[in-house]
């Protein structure tokens, strides 16, 4: 008789005991642990049985010989036994090390097992020879009898486990054929298995693997049959669904391995089955919650590139093109603020329904976040193909639309970018993007075709953007101060932080060389927010230094912190921790700013102020909008446009606009501070005018702070 192989892997044990079962095949593992038979593996280190020791055994052979796996694993198995049962124990354990089928050896009595046995017990003996991948072993099946019981007990073991370890167990288990007459054929199967499939066992067993297997599985099902027929493969672990007799599929895990032949009986597998199908189900939920927008249902991103990804490579395959179209909801946040949270996140639940709508079959619609959509349209045998989709795609944001009772009014801005050789995902998206930006730009509510120049400028965009992160990080940035000067005193009396990027290869960089990337990719809110901490904490270093001589500082606020991003609490956190009274904090923001804001942002802006915070509208007279906003704003200061400054005393109109501005702040009770100021005559006409502060390089560039000390004591 051929030796069974037990285990798919070379064991190997380095004369440790200490785990266990690493010999056991993972179909087994349960099976054998939680069997009422008692199985022990006994394993050769030298030439005698007197050096078979125990490798493994399950707990039922714990239970029969009375102790733990610590005390035994190891052991020599002669060691445990009477010494009257050496002499036969040996030689009948001497044969099943050569491969021969022995009968039982006779039971084991109470008193010839170590441990506390019942008096009364016996225990049956049976074994077998296996192979182990590095080595001979013997498997020995140990079941408790007692004296009445039928004789034919003691053989019962070495005969057939099913009783206890097949049918009864709650494990799904069968048997199927390895003969090539009819592979696959299930030959026996337990209740646990019929239960989970519905089938009767007269019903399983007239079927094959394969024809209860899902139909796009049947054939590897087969093949794995086969394998095992052919001596290619004794053991296979995996995941398939198995058909229900009701139509339905039932997802499992299988592991089986193939059973030695013996000459009674046809070679076969024995498989061990397990229900899975209510973790399937769940990793089906977590990979589409992974995948999708929770709130529309579209492709996220993460799915977005991997359809972008697979579009693309079958582009270079046909020739045809592939189009990104970036969507941005023009002014969507007033929806937010009109109707709330709940209106606005139904808004963007239609949205994703019409454009879904509106695309082809093969086409895709996602939603990366906020109010921004991408559209993917596939198989463009010409790039113009893509022009009436844009114009469509306008046309349904801006249809009329209903929702929880309020009219709601839209517009899009899109980008739209088309392939060509050798175009990477990221190329897509980035020029899109860009475009889109260009749409807003140029007045919303219109797409914008990618284009060379606009593709140099996406790649600044995102190299720029990169930086900006990195640099926030590394703390990169620093505040420069330009002083303002009472006009008629000469007295430094506030200063105007303005940013600087220290990058790490170009050196020292202007807000114009990237504050317009930080507001397009909303960097400026941890910048802005950077940027206002330092300037408290220096503001209050130089109160605690000069006391009232010191200058207010001035810091820039952009609208993208305003009415949306908790400002107040920002500034409240910078004053209490820097310790800056709020008087000496002055914020700046545009008076294109002051037009915007004057509605969603007011309420902001008078928190501000009631903590005690200046409020400054920059570039003043360049709105061309009227000055209604100054009737609900808190503004104390206005700073005159350096452009209407530089004509002082030789341009009338400059000259006119820059009196009636200072006379209008006179008259609201506000400061008045001209920027620009350049020249001496500059300054004469603003003395004149009773401007009281001034700006400019007549004075004094923007210096980093160490540079202001002496400008405060220089004028004390």
């Amino acid at each position: 008789m051929s030796m069974p192989t037990v285990g798919r892997e070379a064991v190997t044990t380095q004369g440790n005991f200490d785990h266990a079962p690493r010999h056991v095949d993972a179909v087994f593992q349960h099976l054998v642990q939680t069997s009422p038979v008692g199985i022990v593996v006994l394993r050769s280190y030298g030439d005698q049985p007197s050096d078979l020791m125990i490798y493994y055994l399950n707990d039922s052979a714990m239970r029969l010989l009375g102790r733990g796996a610590d005390e035994l694993i190891g052991c020599r198995f002669l060691d445990l036994m009477s010494t009257a049962l050496w002499s036969s124990l040996t030689g009948w354990l001497q044969q099943l090390l050569h491969g021969t089928a022995l009968p039982n050896h006779p039971p084991l009595e109470a008193a010839d097992l170590p441990g506390d046995c019942a008096p009364a017990s016996a225990v049956a003996v049976a074994a077998g020879p296996v192979l182990l991948v590095d080595g001979p072993a013997v498997a020995l099946q140990l079941v408790e009898i007692t004296p009445s019981a039928d004789p034919a007990a003691a053989s019962w073991a070495a005969d057939d486990l099913s009783p206890l370890s097949f049918d009864g167990t709650p494990v799904s288990l069968f048997f199927s054929c390895l003969d090539p007459a009819s592979p696959g054929r299930l030959l026996r199967v337990n209740a646990a298995l019929c239960d989970l499939l519905g089938y009767s066992e007269s019903e399983l067993t007239a079927m094959t693997l394969a024809e209860i297997s899902h139909p796009e599985e049947a054939e590897a099902s087969q093949g794995v049959i086969e394998a095992m027929v052919a001596g290619w493969l004794t053991s296979w672990h995996g995941e398939k669904r198995l058909r229900h007799a009701r139509g339905w599929f039932v997802w499992v895990s299988i592991c089986t391995a193939a059973l030695g032949e013996e000459p009674d009986r046809l070679a076969q597998a024995v498989s061990q089955v397990e229900d899975i199908t209510l973790r399937k189900e769940a990793e089906v939920r977590l990979t589409h919650q992974a995948l999708h927008d929770a709130l529309t249902g579209l492709p996220n991103r993460l799915l977005l590139r991997d359809h972008l990804a697979l579009a693309l490579a079958h582009s270079q395959r046909t020739g045809d093109r592939v189009a990104v179209l970036f969507l941005d909801l023009d002014d969507f946040k007033a929806v937010n603020d009109s109707f709330g949270h709940s209106v606005a996140d139904d808004v963007l639940v239609e949205v994703g329904r019409r454009l879904s709508a509106t695309l082809r079959g093969s086409d895709t619609a996602s939603r990366l976040g906020g109010d921004e959509f991408v559209l993917l349209c596939e198989n463009l045998a010409d790039p113009e193909e893509v022009h009436p989709v844009a114009d469509r795609v306008l046309k349904v944001v801006e249809a009329e639309m209903h929702v929880r009772g309020h009219s709601v009014d839209l517009s899009a801005s899109i980008g739209v970018a088309v392939s060509g050789p050798g175009t990477t995902a990221e190329d897509l998206l980035r020029d899109a993007d860009a475009a889109m930006y260009r749409a807003k730009r140029r007045g919303k509510s219109r797409w914008e075709l990618a284009d060379a120049e606009l593709q140099a400028a996406a790649v600044r965009l995102v190299e720029v953007e990169s930086g900006l992160h990195r640099a926030l990080l590394n703390d990169e940035f620093v505040l420069h101060y330009q002083p303002t000067i009472e006009l008629r005193t000469g007295r430094l009396v506030g200063v105007e932080a303005l940013l600087r990027w220290q990058h790490p290869h170009r050196g020292l960089l202007l807000p114009h060389e990237f504050l317009d990337v930080a507001e397009d990719r909303q960097l400026i809110v941890p910048i802005g927010a950077w940027a206002l901490r330092q300037a408290c904490d220096q503001a209050a270093a130089w109160f605690a230094r000069f006391g009232d001589r010191a200058p207010v500082v001035a810091v820039n606020i952009s609208s993208r912190q305003i009415g949306r991003n908790d400002l107040t609490a920002r500034v409240r956190d910078a004053l209490r921790t820097s310790g800056l009274n709020a008087d000496r904090l002055c914020l700046e923001i545009t008076e294109r700013q002051a037009i915007d804001v004057a509605g969603i942002g007011s309420v902001d802006l008078q928190a501000l102020a009631e903590l005690g915070v200046m409020l400054a509208v920059d570039d003043f007279g360049t709105g061309y909008a009227g000055f209604t906003y100054l009737r609900h704003l808190p503004v104390h200061v206005l700073k005159i446009d350096q452009s209407f400054v530089a004509g002082l005393g030789r341009d009338q109109t400059d000259t006119a606009i820059t009196r009636s501005v200072v006379t209008l702040g006179q008259t609201l009770g506000m400061t008045v501070i001209a920027e620009g100021v350049e020249t001496i005559d500059q300054l004469d006409v603003l003395i004149e005018m009773d401007c009281s502060q001034g700006q400019g390089w007549l004075w004094q560039r923007a210096v980093p702070p160490e540079d202001i000390d002496p400008l405060i004591d220089y004028v004390a």
